[in-house]
Parts: C-alpha cells; structure tokens; sequence
C-alpha cells in the first residue's frame, strides 16, 4: 500500500522511492553525511596456560631441564 507507507515515511521524516527513481535514492544515500562506516573491533585475551600446547612444551622444558641438571649434578 503506497499510501500507507508516504503517510509513514512522512511521520518519520523520511522519503519514499519508486523504482522508477532509485537513482535519486543513490544520490541521497550518497550525499548523507551522517551515514559513515563503522567499524569494531573486539580483541579477546588468553592466558598462555589455557593454550595446551605451549603449556605442555613449557612443562616439558622445565622437566628436561630438571632431569639433565639432577643427571649432571648442576645443583
């Protein structure tokens, strides 16, 4: 019903576009400064501990290094 939306669309400030005129609407769009993009960006932070492999390489690490050190006697 194009009535009801010219009606609607002139309540709420805006416009109404046939298909006849959508190159107007471009044009609107276009112009519009308070259209701009926005971008987020959302960083999420870990502990090294929750990431398995790099804990199980340090907890191997650390175990070599103790074994070679009792084995050599390096205390």
């Amino acid at each position: 019903d194009h009535n009801l939306l010219n009606s609607l669309a002139t309540k709420t400030g805006g416009q109404l576009f046939f298909p006849s005129t959508m190159e107007k609407l471009k044009a609107i769009l276009l112009s519009n400064d308070e259209m701009k993009t926005v971008t987020y960006t959302h960083y999420k932070l870990r502990d090294m501990v929750d990431i398995k492999a790099i804990f199980f390489i340090l907890l191997f690490l650390l175990s070599l290094e103790w074994f070679l050190r009792k084995r050599a006697g390096g205390y």
